[in-house]
């Protein structure tokens, strides 16, 4: 897994190219998105992962799983919550205990790397700025997120600081 900070270099979204909804509850499911295979599985157990992790330590700015459009099928978990410098570990050190433990080994297979993101991350205000979700599911497809590109994306929470 690599450390990281940075995804892009600041490009414009293209805001036509991804699945739109309005805020949901925090008790909403998934609103219909089909979740198949062994991705999907992984997906369902984030959301999971990720509302513990949200009660125990504070809420996500984000939290997602993206599919560069260069990635060849690994998935990139990227995160973002104020409450990371209050950690007693290093950030990725704490994802990835706790991604092991909510997805297994065979599902670590699927993951290229977590990225944290810091915040006024252009990655980070380009998702927030696209999608509102909160411990709920919204699916993008085929979008330039500040200079990435990325094939496809699962966000489970996008949630601007001022929110």
């Amino acid at each position: 897994m690599v450390r990281g900070g940075t995804m892009g270099s600041g490009s414009k979204v293209q805001s036509n190219r991804f699945s739109h909804s309005s805020r949901r509850s925090p008790d909403d499911s998934a609103s219909g998105i089909a979740l198949a295979g062994a991705i999907g599985a992984i997906v369902k157990k984030l959301m999971r992962l990720e509302r513990q992790i949200a009660e125990e330590q504070g809420n996500f700015r984000l939290f997602g799983l993206f599919l560069r459009e260069d990635s060849y099928d690994k998935w990139d978990v990227v995160v973002a919550a104020p409450w990371f410098n209050k950690l007693p570990t290093d950030a990725i050190e704490f994802i990835a205990r706790r991604l092991k433990s909510a997805i297994g080994s065979s599902g670590l297979m699927m993951i290229s790397r977590i990225i944290p993101l810091p915040d006024k991350n252009d990655f980070l205000v380009a998702v927030n700025g696209m999608v509102k979700v909160q411990h709920g599911l919204r699916e993008i497809m085929d979008v330039d997120l500040a200079g990435v590109q990325i094939s496809r994306g699962y966000v489970i929470t996008s949630e601007s600081a001022s929110s």
